[in-house]
Protein backbone atom coordinates (compact mmCIF):
# COMPACT_ATOMS: atom_id res chain seq x y z
CA UNK A 1 0.00 0.00 0.00
CA UNK A 2 1.24 3.46 -0.89
CA UNK A 3 0.80 6.09 1.82
CA UNK A 4 1.19 9.78 1.08
CA UNK A 5 1.51 12.48 3.76
CA UNK A 6 0.38 15.85 2.46
CA UNK A 7 2.86 18.65 1.87
CA UNK A 8 0.92 21.07 4.07
CA UNK A 9 0.44 18.77 7.07
CA UNK A 10 1.40 19.77 10.60
CA UNK A 11 1.24 23.04 12.52
CA UNK A 12 0.72 26.37 10.76
CA UNK A 13 2.86 29.31 11.90
CA UNK A 14 0.12 30.78 14.11
CA UNK A 15 -0.35 27.51 15.99
CA UNK A 16 3.41 27.00 16.23
CA UNK A 17 3.75 30.42 17.81
CA UNK A 18 1.01 29.79 20.39
CA UNK A 19 2.30 26.36 21.43
CA UNK A 20 5.89 27.62 21.54
CA UNK A 21 4.84 30.51 23.81
CA UNK A 22 3.13 28.08 26.20
CA UNK A 23 6.15 25.80 26.39
CA UNK A 24 8.64 28.66 26.72
CA UNK A 25 6.67 30.20 29.56
CA UNK A 26 6.66 26.84 31.29
CA UNK A 27 10.45 26.65 30.96
CA UNK A 28 10.96 30.17 32.31
CA UNK A 29 10.60 30.58 36.10
CA UNK A 30 7.10 31.94 36.72
CA UNK A 31 8.09 33.45 40.09
CA UNK A 32 4.97 32.02 41.75
CA UNK A 33 2.77 33.08 38.84
CA UNK A 34 0.15 30.69 37.50
CA UNK A 35 0.03 30.18 33.72
CA UNK A 36 -3.45 30.06 32.23
CA UNK A 37 -4.73 29.65 28.69
CA UNK A 38 -7.93 31.52 27.87
CA UNK A 39 -9.83 28.84 26.01
CA UNK A 40 -7.94 26.03 24.32
CA UNK A 41 -5.08 27.87 22.63
CA UNK A 42 -5.50 25.55 19.63
CA UNK A 43 -8.20 23.03 18.69
CA UNK A 44 -6.27 19.85 19.34
CA UNK A 45 -7.05 17.70 22.41
CA UNK A 46 -3.69 15.90 22.29
CA UNK A 47 -1.74 19.16 22.54
CA UNK A 48 -4.07 20.72 25.11
CA UNK A 49 -3.93 17.65 27.34
CA UNK A 50 -0.13 17.73 27.13
CA UNK A 51 0.01 21.38 28.21
CA UNK A 52 -2.40 20.77 31.08
CA UNK A 53 -0.23 17.87 32.25
CA UNK A 54 2.69 20.32 32.36
CA UNK A 55 0.74 22.73 34.55
CA UNK A 56 -1.10 25.12 32.23
CA UNK A 57 -4.59 25.83 33.55
CA UNK A 58 -7.53 26.11 31.17
CA UNK A 59 -10.13 28.85 31.75
CA UNK A 60 -13.10 30.22 29.81
CA UNK A 61 -13.85 33.29 31.91
CA UNK A 62 -11.57 36.01 33.30
CA UNK A 63 -13.16 35.50 36.72
CA UNK A 64 -11.54 32.05 36.77
CA UNK A 65 -8.14 33.72 37.23
CA UNK A 66 -7.72 33.19 40.95
CA UNK A 67 -4.93 35.69 41.61
CA UNK A 68 -4.85 38.23 38.77
CA UNK A 69 -1.66 39.96 39.95
CA UNK A 70 0.19 36.65 40.16
CA UNK A 71 -0.97 35.17 36.86
CA UNK A 72 -0.14 35.03 33.19
CA UNK A 73 -2.91 34.46 30.66
CA UNK A 74 -2.13 33.08 27.22
CA UNK A 75 -4.64 34.24 24.59
CA UNK A 76 -5.68 31.51 22.18
CA UNK A 77 -4.65 31.55 18.50
CA UNK A 78 -8.30 32.13 17.52
CA UNK A 79 -8.30 35.44 19.40
CA UNK A 80 -10.77 36.86 21.91
CA UNK A 81 -12.98 39.97 22.07
CA UNK A 82 -11.12 43.22 22.72
CA UNK A 83 -12.88 43.76 26.05
CA UNK A 84 -11.51 40.43 27.34
CA UNK A 85 -7.92 41.57 26.91
CA UNK A 86 -8.71 45.01 28.34
CA UNK A 87 -10.40 43.48 31.39
CA UNK A 88 -7.45 41.18 32.10
CA UNK A 89 -5.00 44.08 31.89
CA UNK A 90 -7.13 46.22 34.19
CA UNK A 91 -6.93 43.43 36.77
CA UNK A 92 -3.14 43.61 36.55
CA UNK A 93 -2.80 40.23 34.84
CA UNK A 94 0.08 39.70 32.43
CA UNK A 95 -1.39 38.98 28.99
CA UNK A 96 0.48 36.90 26.42
CA UNK A 97 -1.46 37.59 23.24
CA UNK A 98 -0.86 34.77 20.75
CA UNK A 99 -3.77 35.58 18.47
CA UNK A 100 -2.82 34.39 14.98
CA UNK A 101 -1.59 37.32 12.82
CA UNK A 102 -4.11 36.36 10.15
CA UNK A 103 -6.94 36.64 12.69
CA UNK A 104 -5.54 39.93 13.97
CA UNK A 105 -5.77 41.27 10.41
CA UNK A 106 -9.51 40.51 10.40
CA UNK A 107 -9.83 42.30 13.74
CA UNK A 108 -8.19 45.35 12.20
CA UNK A 109 -10.55 45.20 9.23
CA UNK A 110 -13.69 45.27 11.36
CA UNK A 111 -12.26 48.07 13.51
CA UNK A 112 -11.44 50.04 10.38
CA UNK A 113 -15.01 49.55 9.17
CA UNK A 114 -16.32 50.85 12.50
CA UNK A 115 -14.10 53.94 12.28
CA UNK A 116 -15.64 54.69 8.89
CA UNK A 117 -19.18 53.85 10.09
CA UNK A 118 -19.40 51.00 7.58
CA UNK A 119 -21.53 47.90 8.03
CA UNK A 120 -19.77 44.54 8.23
CA UNK A 121 -20.74 41.14 6.85
CA UNK A 122 -18.90 38.33 8.60
CA UNK A 123 -18.88 34.88 6.96
CA UNK A 124 -18.30 31.91 9.21
CA UNK A 125 -19.54 29.72 12.05
CA UNK A 126 -21.23 31.90 14.69
CA UNK A 127 -20.24 29.43 17.43
CA UNK A 128 -16.56 29.31 16.51
CA UNK A 129 -14.24 31.16 18.94
CA UNK A 130 -12.64 33.09 16.07
CA UNK A 131 -15.98 34.54 15.01
CA UNK A 132 -16.95 35.32 18.60
CA UNK A 133 -13.63 37.08 19.06
CA UNK A 134 -13.91 39.03 15.80
CA UNK A 135 -17.38 40.31 16.68
CA UNK A 136 -15.85 41.63 19.89
CA UNK A 137 -13.53 43.92 17.94
CA UNK A 138 -16.31 45.71 16.08
CA UNK A 139 -18.45 48.59 17.23
CA UNK A 140 -20.62 48.74 14.15
CA UNK A 141 -23.46 46.73 12.63
CA UNK A 142 -22.41 43.14 11.90
CA UNK A 143 -24.40 40.66 9.81
CA UNK A 144 -23.37 37.01 10.21
CA UNK A 145 -23.55 34.67 7.22
CA UNK A 146 -23.10 30.95 7.77
CA UNK A 147 -23.21 29.72 4.16
CA UNK A 148 -24.66 30.41 0.72
CA UNK A 149 -28.12 29.11 1.65
CA UNK A 150 -28.17 31.43 4.65
CA UNK A 151 -27.06 34.34 2.47
CA UNK A 152 -29.91 33.68 0.03
CA UNK A 153 -32.30 33.63 2.97
CA UNK A 154 -31.30 36.97 4.50
CA UNK A 155 -29.92 39.09 1.65
CA UNK A 156 -33.22 39.91 -0.12
CA UNK A 157 -34.29 41.82 3.01
CA UNK A 158 -30.88 43.33 3.75
CA UNK A 159 -30.84 47.13 3.70
CA UNK A 160 -27.38 48.70 4.10
CA UNK A 161 -27.11 51.42 6.71
CA UNK A 162 -23.86 52.76 5.26
CA UNK A 163 -22.46 53.69 1.86
CA UNK A 164 -20.11 50.70 1.92
CA UNK A 165 -20.41 47.26 3.51
CA UNK A 166 -17.23 45.39 4.37
CA UNK A 167 -17.29 41.61 3.91
CA UNK A 168 -14.71 39.41 5.64
CA UNK A 169 -14.52 35.70 6.40
CA UNK A 170 -13.39 33.36 9.13
CA UNK A 171 -9.75 32.58 8.29
CA UNK A 172 -10.45 28.84 8.10
CA UNK A 173 -13.56 29.07 5.92
CA UNK A 174 -13.90 27.05 2.72
CA UNK A 175 -12.31 29.24 0.04
CA UNK A 176 -14.57 28.15 -2.83
CA UNK A 177 -17.73 28.59 -0.78
CA UNK A 178 -16.64 32.06 0.30
CA UNK A 179 -16.19 33.06 -3.34
CA UNK A 180 -19.72 31.83 -4.09
CA UNK A 181 -21.10 33.89 -1.19
CA UNK A 182 -19.20 36.98 -2.33
CA UNK A 183 -20.56 36.68 -5.86
CA UNK A 184 -24.13 36.25 -4.70
CA UNK A 185 -24.11 38.99 -2.05
CA UNK A 186 -22.41 41.45 -4.40
CA UNK A 187 -25.13 40.84 -6.99
CA UNK A 188 -27.74 41.82 -4.40
CA UNK A 189 -25.82 44.68 -2.77
CA UNK A 190 -23.26 46.17 -5.20
CA UNK A 191 -21.78 48.39 -2.47
CA UNK A 192 -20.21 45.38 -0.74
CA UNK A 193 -16.43 45.65 -0.53
CA UNK A 194 -15.17 42.13 0.10
CA UNK A 195 -11.77 41.20 1.51
CA UNK A 196 -10.17 37.79 1.08
CA UNK A 197 -9.28 37.04 4.69
CA UNK A 198 -9.02 33.26 4.43
CA UNK A 199 -5.56 32.19 5.55
CA UNK A 200 -3.32 31.07 2.69
CA UNK A 201 -2.35 28.03 4.76
CA UNK A 202 -6.03 27.06 4.89
CA UNK A 203 -6.61 27.58 1.18
CA UNK A 204 -3.38 25.75 0.27
CA UNK A 205 -4.41 22.73 2.32
CA UNK A 206 -7.87 22.70 0.79
CA UNK A 207 -6.46 22.95 -2.74
CA UNK A 208 -3.98 20.15 -2.08
CA UNK A 209 -6.74 18.05 -0.51
CA UNK A 210 -8.89 18.32 -3.64
CA UNK A 211 -5.98 17.25 -5.84
CA UNK A 212 -4.72 14.36 -3.69
CA UNK A 213 -8.24 13.06 -3.10
CA UNK A 214 -8.64 12.44 -6.83
CA UNK A 215 -5.94 9.77 -6.70
CA UNK A 216 -6.69 8.11 -3.35
CA UNK A 217 -8.64 4.99 -2.43
CA UNK A 218 -8.71 6.07 1.20
CA UNK A 219 -8.21 9.38 3.05
CA UNK A 220 -7.26 9.99 6.65
CA UNK A 221 -7.72 13.46 8.15
CA UNK A 222 -5.80 13.92 11.40
CA UNK A 223 -6.95 16.74 13.64
CA UNK A 224 -9.19 17.83 16.49
CA UNK A 225 -12.91 17.33 15.96
CA UNK A 226 -13.40 20.94 17.13
CA UNK A 227 -10.87 22.19 14.56
CA UNK A 228 -12.65 24.13 11.81
CA UNK A 229 -9.93 23.57 9.22
CA UNK A 230 -9.67 19.84 10.00
CA UNK A 231 -13.43 19.48 9.73
CA UNK A 232 -13.44 21.39 6.45
CA UNK A 233 -10.74 19.11 5.04
CA UNK A 234 -12.85 16.11 6.04
CA UNK A 235 -15.87 17.56 4.22
CA UNK A 236 -13.82 18.22 1.08
CA UNK A 237 -12.22 14.77 1.19
CA UNK A 238 -15.60 13.10 1.62
CA UNK A 239 -16.79 14.71 -1.61
CA UNK A 240 -14.14 12.78 -3.52
CA UNK A 241 -13.69 9.58 -1.54
CA UNK A 242 -16.22 7.52 0.43
CA UNK A 243 -13.44 5.88 2.44
CA UNK A 244 -12.58 8.97 4.45
CA UNK A 245 -11.97 9.06 8.19
CA UNK A 246 -11.41 11.98 10.60
CA UNK A 247 -9.33 11.01 13.65
CA UNK A 248 -7.89 12.99 16.53
CA UNK A 249 -5.10 10.51 17.19
CA UNK A 250 -3.76 7.16 16.05
CA UNK A 251 -5.99 5.45 18.63
CA UNK A 252 -9.08 6.46 16.63
CA UNK A 253 -8.04 4.81 13.37
CA UNK A 254 -10.38 2.14 12.05
CA UNK A 255 -7.85 -0.27 10.55
CA UNK A 256 -10.55 -2.11 8.61
CA UNK A 257 -10.77 0.90 6.31
CA UNK A 258 -7.46 0.01 4.62
CA UNK A 259 -8.68 -3.39 3.44
CA UNK A 260 -8.06 -3.59 -0.30
CA UNK A 261 -6.62 -0.06 -0.41
CA UNK A 262 -3.68 0.57 -2.72
CA UNK A 263 -3.28 4.33 -2.18
CA UNK A 264 -3.94 6.15 1.10
CA UNK A 265 -3.48 9.87 1.74
CA UNK A 266 -2.97 11.47 5.15
CA UNK A 267 -3.79 15.15 5.59
CA UNK A 268 -4.01 17.22 8.74
CA UNK A 269 -5.48 20.38 10.14
CA UNK A 270 -3.28 23.34 11.05
CA UNK A 271 -3.36 22.45 14.75
CA UNK A 272 -2.12 18.87 14.34
CA UNK A 273 1.45 18.19 15.52
CA UNK A 274 3.82 16.18 13.34
CA UNK A 275 4.06 13.64 16.16
CA UNK A 276 0.36 12.75 15.73
CA UNK A 277 0.83 12.26 11.99
CA UNK A 278 3.94 10.10 12.55
CA UNK A 279 2.01 7.99 15.07
CA UNK A 280 -0.77 7.42 12.52
CA UNK A 281 1.76 6.39 9.89
CA UNK A 282 3.30 3.91 12.32
CA UNK A 283 -0.09 2.32 13.10
CA UNK A 284 -0.90 1.97 9.40
CA UNK A 285 2.52 0.54 8.61
CA UNK A 286 2.26 -2.01 11.41
CA UNK A 287 -1.22 -3.07 10.29
CA UNK A 288 -0.03 -3.56 6.72
CA UNK A 289 3.00 -5.64 7.72
CA UNK A 290 0.98 -7.81 10.08
CA UNK A 291 -1.32 -8.63 7.20
CA UNK A 292 1.47 -9.36 4.75
CA UNK A 293 1.02 -6.11 2.82
CA UNK A 294 4.01 -4.05 1.69
CA UNK A 295 3.99 -0.46 2.93
CA UNK A 296 5.47 2.46 0.98
CA UNK A 297 5.61 5.92 2.57
CA UNK A 298 5.95 9.13 0.56
CA UNK A 299 6.05 12.16 2.85
CA UNK A 300 5.47 15.15 0.57
CA UNK A 301 6.35 17.55 3.41
CA UNK A 302 9.76 16.12 4.33
CA UNK A 303 10.47 14.27 1.06
CA UNK A 304 11.09 11.15 3.14
CA UNK A 305 10.52 7.85 1.39
CA UNK A 306 10.36 4.52 3.16
CA UNK A 307 9.59 1.01 1.99
CA UNK A 308 8.58 -1.61 4.53
CA UNK A 309 8.16 -5.21 3.44
CA UNK A 310 6.52 -8.12 5.22
CA UNK A 311 9.82 -9.67 6.32
CA UNK A 312 12.37 -6.83 6.05
CA UNK A 313 12.35 -3.02 6.25
CA UNK A 314 14.67 -0.76 4.33
CA UNK A 315 14.93 3.05 4.43
CA UNK A 316 15.38 4.47 0.94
Amino acid sequence: MKCYVSKYSGFCFGVTSAVHAANENLKTPLFNKTLYMYGEIINNPVVISGLQDKGVRLIHDIDDVEQPLNSKVLIRAHGVPEHTIDSLKRKGTEVIDKTCPKVKFVHKMVRKAAEQDYDVMLVGDSKHPEIIGTIGWSKTRITLIANLAHAKQIMPDYVPSSAVTYMVAQTTYNSKRYEEIVRYCSSVVPSIKHHYTICNVTSDRQTEMRELAKHADCLLIVGGKASANSTELFKIASEYCKKTQHVESEADIDISMIDGVSTLVICSGASTPDSSIDACVEVLKTACLQNGVDFELNNLKTNQKMHAFANVQKIV
